[in-house]
């Protein structure tokens, strides 16, 4: 599953200091899944080519089972002057997310046993990639407050208020893996809710 150090974010501050129209806030999820294929006619068949096929990670060599890749980008800033300073009122998030997952196609004979462990295996994947994705859109919320409202000053051109902005991202960002540490943490490990699928699925033929 996705683990933290599984999570691309990437906080994207784009002409922070241009000043659009006023656009009303809100947050938007873009969502993708992109499948590999695995094949197997036990459950520990179609484990080993997960382990084999998966998808890695930047320059990990390791693969993983799936995926949640996350980005963050901000759009639509509109700023006013007020007094001697420049104000960020408002502003969209937009969260891009893609789902990583395996595809097994059934082959002809599959034992019930198996094919109840897979469907299982998978809508388990797809509830914790999805949770991770439901994280992140809370956080998205969270970064949209904590830019908002970002203050320069009208003197340098208001060229501090990357800096402001990028500051509070990261704080946001440090909160939000701290969430999703969490989450796996409560998922992952013997004894854990992945940990029952994974032997589930290997021990059924």
């Amino acid at each position: 599953m996705a683990r933290l150090k599984q999570i691309l974010i990437m906080f994207v501050i784009a002409n922070i200091a241009a000043y659009v129209g006023i656009a009303e806030a809100k947050v938007i999820i873009k969502e993708q899944t992109k499948h590999y294929r695995v094949s197997g006619k036990t459950g520990k068949q179609i484990y080993a080519q997960m382990r084999r096929k998966g998808p890695r990670i930047g320059r990990s060599k390791q693969h993983y089972i799936a995926t949640a890749t996350i980005k963050f980008r901000i759009d639509n800033i509109d700023g006013y002057e007020w007094g001697r300073q420049c104000v960020i009122r408002n502003l969209d998030v937009i969260v891009d997310v893609t789902y990583r997952i395996p595809k097994w196609k059934k082959p002809k004979g599959a034992s019930t046993e198996l094919v109840r462990a897979w469907d299982a295996f998978l809508a388990h994947v797809w509830r914790h990639e999805k949770k991770h994705a439901a994280i992140a859109k809370d956080s998205a919320y969270e970064l949209w407050r904590a830019v908002k409202g970002v203050k320069g000053r009208l003197k340098n051109k208001c060229k501090n208020m990357a800096d402001l902005a990028a500051k509070r991202a990261k704080r946001v960002y440090r909160r939000h893996d701290q969430k999703q540490d969490r989450f796996d943490a409560s998922t992952f490990g013997d004894g854990g809710q992945q940990f029952r699928y994974d032997r589930r699925l290997q021990a059924a033929k």
